[in-house]
């Protein structure tokens, strides 16, 4: 966990986009239908380890945010272990069945996935919303707004971009100069 608290924005940064520019030349370099399925699992494996450090990145600021902070403003951590948690194992459950590992599809399919991925986008936003919240409160030491932290909230959100702004405060109020 202090692992990611502790990573300069550029090495968060190339950590999200370098596999991802890398998975993606296996999909424009396929000849043969046969090709593209093992090129298409490379890019479900790269979205994989995506999503696993993101969710770190994101469940490190939380977690580290909120132990720091005091009594009165800290946050029940079940909540944000459960939302990214379901998040992280529906992204797996999805990328073998996606990619042809898991169940073949049908046309009822859609209908089926439809709740069970709301659900995780639903974690994945309250993920977002409890480490922004928790790391501005961590900032500001007192109660904060949505307006207050929807800065970092959308930051966090739009993370190639944002991890440049967040990262640095993360680094300043996280990082290993406050190590517990």
């Amino acid at each position: 966990m202090r692992f990611f608290l502790k990573l300069k924005a550029w090495h968060l940064f190339a950590a999200f986009i370098i596999p991802g520019v890398v998975g993606s030349w296996s999909v424009f370099d396929v000849q043969a239908p046969e090709e593209f399925e093992s090129s298409f699992r490379n890019v479900m494996l790269v979205n994989i380890f995506f999503g696993v450090v993101f969710v770190g990145w994101v469940y490190s600021i939380g977690i580290s945010a909120n132990r720091r902070l005091s009594s009165e403003l800290k946050l029940s951590e079940l909540p944000l272990k459960l939302g990214l948690g379901y998040a992280l194992v529906y992204m797996f459950i999805f990328t073998m069945f996606v990619s042809g590992i898991g169940s073949p599809s049908s046309s009822g399919t859609f209908a089926l996935i439809m709740p069970f991925h709301l659900l995780a986008m639903f974690g994945m936003f309250f993920g977002l919303w409890y480490s922004a919240k928790q790391l501005v409160t961590l900032r500001e030491g007192k109660e904060v707004s949505f307006t207050d932290f929807s800065g970092p909230f959308f930051l966090i959100w739009f993370f190639p971009i944002g991890v440049w702004f967040v990262q640095p405060m993360v680094n300043e109020l996280l990082g290993e100069a406050h190590e517990t």
